[in-house]
């Protein structure tokens, strides 16, 4: 007995060590769980005895985390209310297809309807609703379709409206991506109304007023550039679409002429080309001129190259119309001259403007020089002529290149001094005569 007593004191004694060192242990771990939850909270800034969220502490499963993202990012609300905006457009063009309603008041009706769901749009915004971008973007590209069909069907409304109604309404959705800074609704409302525009009456619009509306297109675009380098796109689309109408319209004049020289060409409003050519011109110039005055670093490829491309367009169209038509086209030449000089006397302010960087200077030297050029090869005529305005043309620009320390103007010396020896040779001015037989 006295044996097992001893035992069982034994194995009580050892178990007692046993929980002490175990209660030891625990209160060093505790010590250590503290120190960490201090430290952690030192660092996220979370409070110590604060206790993760059950949200983050269950892991998620994948199949059901994806429903559960759609419905929070509000992607499936979004798309619900897209299918029943475009269930009641359908309806209104079903009751009109088949004439319960009149076709006027059937479009009336569809072009009311785009136009309340941009000015909810609006209101959402207002309200910072997540379906915000939905009304407006429905909105406008109905109110496109809406207004396209019917003019083009049935003649309602007339250019003159259809052109107002698209103006004021992506003019309005312009401004309210604008104010809430949503990029969709640029991307929808100024390449969507141009090429509206570019469809109403194609192949024969009332080209000052769709001369107007690209012009127009062409300052929201470099507008919203201004504001947020991210809209740097839209300038593109815009030129190109520039592009098309101008081809367009230069084009209809030189075939009229040429193979119906009876027939009048009123319809192409001749008295509005060389105004809309020269606004055209002067709106491209004055962005580019903007964009160097606000000292970036350095200019993108496109404005770059806009002055240039505008000044040989504009060079296009001038000599493309037939000067029959338009009364002696000398007075094209002498004005192209002047806008050359005026290139020229810019790219000259701008180095006195940016002693250091001559910033933007060599973009007005090039399409100054481009200028002169494709004046002087049309005007004089005579290469022997030419070739020297052009050498001395070349050596100014290296002296400026010199003067202003700017590469740039110094590599458009050195295109011009090629272009003319290239000419030479193609045209023989530099071919030696053969020596004559004693």
């Amino acid at each position: 007995m006295n044996h097992d007593k001893g035992e069982t004191g034994a194995v009580a004694e050892r178990l007692s060590k046993q929980l002490q060192a175990l209660a030891t242990r625990v209160e060093q771990l505790s010590e250590r769980v503290s120190n960490l939850e201090s430290s952690r909270a030192t660092i996220t800034g979370r409070p110590a005895g604060s206790r993760i969220p059950a949200a983050r502490q269950q892991p998620s499963l994948k199949l059901a985390g994806r429903p559960s993202t759609l419905i929070n990012t509000g992607i499936l609300s979004r798309i619900a209310t897209i299918c029943f905006l475009l269930v009641i457009a359908l309806i209104l063009r079903t009751i009109t297809d088949n004439h319960i309603v009149n076709t006027h008041i059937g479009s009336l009706l569809g072009i009311t309807y785009a136009v309340l769901l941009i000015v909810t749009g609006w209101r959402l915004y207002e309200k910072e609703s997540r379906l915000a971008p939905v009304f407006p973007g429905c909105g406008i590209l109905l109110l496109f379709l809406v207004v396209l069909e019917t003019h083009i069907r049935f003649g309602s409304p007339s250019s003159i409206w259809a052109y107002t109604i698209i103006f004021i309404a992506s003019t309005f959705v312009f401004a309210m991506s604008l104010r809430y800074k949503a990029s969709f609704l640029i991307y929808l409302a100024v390449p969507g109304a141009a090429t509206i525009a570019m469809a109403i009456d194609f192949p024969s619009p009332a080209y000052p007023i769709l001369g107007a509306f690209l012009l127009a297109a062409n300052i929201a675009a470099s507008y919203a550039f201004k504001r947020r380098a991210r809209y740097g796109y839209l300038r593109g689309f815009t030129l190109v679409i520039s592009v098309s109408f101008w081809l367009l319209w230069a084009s209809k004049i030189d075939t009229i002429y040429s193979y119906y020289a009876n027939r009048s060409i009123n319809e192409l409003y001749p008295a509005w080309f060389f105004v809309m050519l020269f606004l055209f011109w002067g709106v491209y110039v004055t962005t580019v001129i903007l964009e160097v005055i606000k000292k970036e670093p350095q200019l993108d490829f496109f404005e770059s190259f806009l002055p240039t491309l505008s000044a040989a367009g504009a060079f296009w169209a001038g000599h493309t119309v037939p000067a029959a038509w338009f009364g002696d086209g000398r007075w094209f030449d002498v004005t192209v001259v002047i806008i050359a000089a005026g290139h020229l006397a810019l790219a000259w302010w701008l180095a006195g403007h940016d002693r250091e960087r001559a910033r933007g200077s060599n973009v007005f030297a090039l399409a100054g020089t481009c200028l002169i050029v494709l004046t002087s090869a049309t005007v004089i005529r005579d290469i022997g002529l030419v070739l020297p305005v052009w050498s001395a043309g070349a050596c100014v620009l290296v002296l400026l290149s010199a003067k202003w320390h700017n590469e740039g103007i110094r590599i458009t010396s050195y295109l011009l001094q090629l272009t003319a020896c290239i000419v030479a040779i193609m045209s023989g001015a530099m071919t030696v005569p053969s020596s004559l037989p004693l």
